[in-house]
C-alpha cells in the first residue's frame, strides 16, 4: 500500500473520507491509497478463512439505503494490517459497526444494467479500524 495523504488531509488516517467525499475522490479520478469512513448496513460476505477476506456496505449512518449513490461497498476487503488475510478467531464486522477502511477505491460498471457501484479494488483494501479499534 502506497499512503500517500500528507497527515490531517481529506482521506488520510486522521482525516478518512466521508462516503460523499470518497464518491467525489473517485469520480475526480483519485488513485491514491486512502482511508474512507462510514458505518456498516450490510454483510454481504463474512469473512471467512477460506477467502481472507469479506465484502460488506457501508453509509453514513449504517442505514443501507439500497442506493448505489449512498451506499458504498468494501468489496473483498482483507483485515486489519496491510492486507492481512482473516483467520478463524478474528472478529467478524456487524452491522451498525463503525469502520475505516484503507486502500484502493473504483466504480465498477455491471455491464448488463449499466449501475454504478462504488467500491473498494477487490484485494486492494483492508479494515484499518473496527469501531476504534485498529487490530
Amino acid at each position: 500500500f502506497k499512503k500517500v495523504q500528507a497527515a490531517g488531509a481529506a482521506g488520510s488516517k486522521e482525516n478518512p473520507f466521508t462516503i460523499a467525499e470518497d464518491f467525489a475522490y473517485i469520480d475526480a479520478g483519485g488513485q491514491d491509497d486512502v482511508y474512507v469512513k462510514g458505518k456498516v448496513s450490510k454483510i454481504q460476505n463474512e469473512f471467512t478463512a477460506v477467502n481472507g477476506y469479506g465484502t460488506f456496505w457501508i453509509s453514513e449512518d449504517g442505514t443501507y439505503n439500497n442506493d448505489l449513490t449512498k451506499d458504498f461497498e468494501a468489496y473483498r476487503v482483507y483485515w486489519f494490517g496491510d492486507n492481512k488475510r482473516w483467520k478463524e478467531g478474528d472478529s467478524q464486522p456487524a452491522v451498525g459497526d463503525e469502520v475505516i477502511i484503507c486502500g484502493k477505491l473504483t466504480k465498477y460498471t455491471n455491464k448488463n444494467t449499466g449501475a454504478v457501484t462504488y467500491e473498494t479494488s477487490q484485494y486492494k483494501a483492508y479494515v484499518y479500524s473496527l469501531n476504534g479499534k485498529t487490530e
